[in-house]
């Protein structure tokens, strides 16, 4: 007989309820793990993708100064299709009025545009079929605003500079649009060979180059690397996926460290499962080894025979775990999937592989040791019982810590979840093992039945390691769920909070400081919530200190702080920024000071009493960095790296700017804004900010469904643990039965039994939640800490309840069936 008929045997046999268990901890390890793996790979690809299409390319270049011409040639040379556009403002004039300029922002592209993702338009227009590429040359799109202010329709004509252009559509998103808050009027898009025919290239003028390279993989990455070499990074900036979509960047981000997280937590799970499943599986199995021993077996023999057994249930295990990954996987990408442009690429096997090692280790971990100690089973054991053993129970949980451990460095990537989850493990042993000291060494032993009380806690006394073992197993397995739970409930609390239904869907660029008291004013009357407006200055930090701040800027990694910046200043401390270190300066002080946000002055290094010099068009201005503080970049409200006193830019020319939520019923408001402020740009974000909760409404779907694979995890370790200790509940109940013990009073001290059990594991798991999710929190998500006061009453009161009904369901068998039938299946 093999190990597969030998599996075969026991499964037919009776045996099939620790099997079930072990098959199906090993095969929701599988899942759980190669499930998010292979949604995880899945969705970087995807997201490379989707990067892509907001750069209207794999690799994007801008650059205010015109772009060399062999980045082109070294781009096509290396197989790479490339496209080219060049934007700056000029006047455009309808050819009926010439008297009603307006200023505006051309946009010329190339005739492969855009590379990647699509230009979203209306009204007619249909791609020519000319080698001028997506605009024939002399027409043009253009936005809803520039129409609504020059008064005019798709068909008509426009004056752009020198160049006459018919409107043949509106532009209802450009991919690699997003927003500028120097944007000096609205978009017209017109062909790159008419560029020049406009007259408006002269020197001085603003322009704004950009390139963009699409390819595969390979190719991007070795041109990205040659490109990063030969440009000036004062000159040229390389755009990534974070600085034109940072919030669905940071928000994708974490949510692909949450899943990851519930991942670790499952695994944890399915390992105390295996663990617990695993060394009553091997206690059955003293006798059957010692059998066949007795039968001529040799040592080897049974080691091989184990292998085997463990190995074809492992592949078993392994094969509807993966199958159970591809469905899981499937669900969630069906959740994500509809607000990506690009479709989810196909799993591949790499998602898979750490699927399979997390249940090759979880097996060999927590089933290997107890499994292997069957190979010293002495022939003996067949008339002698209390011969033989499954092995230390210490040794075995410190191989299963190790594996544990071996397993969050696999998986999270991070090394505060694992700081996190083993300091609460220790923890919560520690503590159990004293409440065992406390409460039961002082206990007699003997079994005392006058009531279902006394009784329970005998009981419990008697086998008082094993009751610590079930306390820290029940406790481990509430606290994991808990802990998914509490920072699931604090990262969607933080989604939502970040874009609430509030929040800036416009912005207001280009005004002038004239306007600004008449916006004030126009706000306040139309009862529009803004953000107060800001005065914007284009200013380049020179001398730190009195040194080169170039200097600075490379040794500390940081080289784009020393190009353009957007300065402003203010007299007040703004909303929703919070002082570091320092303090803010009077409303009516007369001193240069600067306030410097803490990210840039730790990448640079910067302290209180530093100096910076500022050059802002030729002038310097030396100032002193009065605090440092922290500002929310994804609320949509203006803000700056760098804010001064008011004496330090007033004297400069400055346009205006701010961000202000109009109700969606309030359509009237920004037609009659822009006849009133005619020269004021105003930026619709509103799609960004829809298509930011979308995402956050559907990974939040995501993170809900993979917590129910955790709770599934969690359900075995409550199957598990309470057969652990099943043999001698029956055993015992049925003595007691054997000597008159009533079915009330046996069912009575089951149920006070578990619920002590669950009620204990609940208090020490909402401890170490706590402190789990604390940490988690704090250091891996930068979430604020938060006490969880109702998981203190809710997880014990929850957990006594729950862990009383399951284990009177699973221990029916005392009073269903006659004590000797009970007594002789136990043997």
């Amino acid at each position: 007989m093999n190990g597969w008929q030998w599996l075969r045997r026991e499964w037919r046999g009776g045996r099939s309820g620790d099997l079930s268990i072990l098959a199906v901890a090993l095969a929701m390890s599988v899942a759980i793990v190669a499930g998010i793996g292979l949604f995880a790979e899945r969705l970087e690809r995807a997201l490379d993708a989707q990067a892509a299409t907001y750069l209207a390319g794999d690799l994007a270049v801008n650059s205010r100064k015109s772009l060399p011409d062999n980045l082109i040639t070294v781009a096509q040379s290396s197989g790479l299709k490339t496209s080219q556009t060049v934007q700056f403002p000029t006047m455009a004039y309808p050819v009926s009025d010439d008297t009603n300029g307006i200023l505006v922002s051309i946009k010329a592209v190339s005739s492969d545009y855009p590379l990647r993702g699509e230009l979203v338009y209306k009204a007619g227009f249909e791609p020519p079929s000319t080698n001028y590429g997506l605009l024939a040359s002399g027409t043009a799109l253009v936005d809803q605003t520039y129409l609504d202010r020059a008064q005019l329709t798709v068909g008509d004509s426009i004056y752009v500079g020198e160049l006459v252009v018919k409107v043949v559509g509106i532009i209802e998103r450009e991919p690699d649009g997003g927003f500028s808050l120097f944007s000096l009027g609205p978009r017209v898009m017109i062909s790159m060979v008419d560029v020049y025919s406009t007259m408006a290239l002269r020197p001085g003028s603003r322009l704004s180059y950009a390139q963009q390279y699409a390819g595969d993989e390979d190719a991007i990455s070795d041109f990205a690397t040659w490109l990063e070499s030969e440009v000036n990074e004062d000159d040229v900036s390389i755009r990534t996926l974070e600085q034109g979509q940072p919030q669905l960047a940071r928000t994708l981000a974490r949510a692909k460290q949450f899943l990851l997280l519930c991942g670790a937590l499952g695994v944890a799970m399915a390992g105390v499962a295996l663990a617990l499943a695993g060394r009553r599986y091997s206690r059955y199995l003293l006798d059957a080894v010692a059998v066949k021993k007795t039968l001529g077996a040799t040592p080897k023999r049974i080691t091989r025979l184990l292998v085997e057994k463990l190995a074809a249930l492992w592949f078993l295990s392994t094969a509807v775990g993966l199958l159970i990954a591809l469905i899981v996987q499937a669900g969630i990408s069906a959740l994500i999937s509809t607000w990506l442009e690009t479709e989810l690429p196909a799993p591949t096997l790499l998602g898979a592989w750490l699927g399979v090692l997390t249940s090759l280790i979880s097996m060999v971990a927590f089933l290997g040791p107890p499994i292997y100690q069957l190979r010293a089973v002495p022939p003996l054991r067949v008339i002698r019982r209390e011969l033989g053993g499954t092995g230390s129970l210490l040794s075995a949980s410190v191989i299963g810590i190790a594996a544990f451990s071996l397993l969050l460095v696999l998986y999270t990537e991070t090394p505060w979840v694992i700081v996190g989850l083993l300091g609460a493990l220790l923890l919560g042993g520690g503590v159990a093992w004293l409440l065992a000291i406390l409460l039961f060494s002082g206990r007699r032993r003997l079994v005392q039945a006058s009531s279902p009380w006394r009784l329970a806690m005998s009981s419990l006394a008697r086998h008082r390691w094993l009751t610590v073992g079930q306390i820290v197993a029940f406790a481990l397995t509430l606290s994991l769920l808990a802990s998914a739970v509490l920072v699931r409930s604090s990262l969607i609390g933080d989604w939502q909070a970040s874009i609430p239904e509030d929040a800036p869907n416009h912005f207001f660029t280009n005004v002038a400081p004239y306007q600004v008291d008449n916006m004030n004013h126009t706000f306040d009357y139309e009862n529009i919530d803004d953000s107060g407006l800001y005065a914007m200055v284009r200013g380049r930090i020179a001398l730190i200190n009195g040194e080169d701040a170039k200097v600075r800027a490379e040794q500390n990694g940081y080289r784009h702080i020393s190009r353009e910046l957007n300065l402003s200043y203010a007299s007040e401390l703004p909303r929703d920024n919070e002082l570091v270190v320092g303090s803010w300066w009077e409303p009516d002080t007369d001193q240069l000071l600067v306030s410097v946000e803490e990210s840039v002055a730790t990448r640079m290094n910067l302290k209180l009493a530093d100096t910076i010099t500022f050059d802002i068009g030729g002038t310097q201005v030396k100032v002193m960095v009065a605090n440092i503080r922290t500002l929310d970049w994804d609320d949509l409200r203006p803000a700056f790296f760098m804010l001064l006193s008011p004496p330090a830019l007033e004297d400069f020319g400055a346009s205006w700017m701010t961000s202000a939520y109009v109700p969606e019923d309030r359509t009237d408001f920004i037609p009659a804004f822009l006849r009133e402020f005619a020269t004021v740009t105003v930026i619709d974000v509103g799609y960004i900010i829809e298509q930011v909760r979308q995402v956050i409404n559907q990974v939040s779907r995501a993170v809900e469904l993979v917590l129910s694979l955790v709770a599934v995890s969690a359900i075995l370790v409550l199957l598990a643990t309470v057969r652990s200790s099943q043999d001698w509940r029956l055993r015992e109940s049925a003595v007691l039965r054997a000597l008159g013990a009533s079915k009330k009073r046996l069912l009575g001290a089951l149920l006070i039994e578990f619920g002590f059990l669950g009620f204990a594991a609940g208090i020490l798991g909402a401890g170490m939640a706590e402190g789990a999710a604390a940490v988690i929190q704090t250091q891996q998500f930068d979430l604020p800490m938060a006490w969880h006061w109702p998981m203190w009453i809710i997880l014990p009161i929850g957990s006594a309840i729950v862990v009383a009904l399951f284990g009177l369901l699973t221990s029916k068998q005392v009073v269903q069936v006659a004590p000797n039938d009970i007594l002789r299946e136990v043997n």
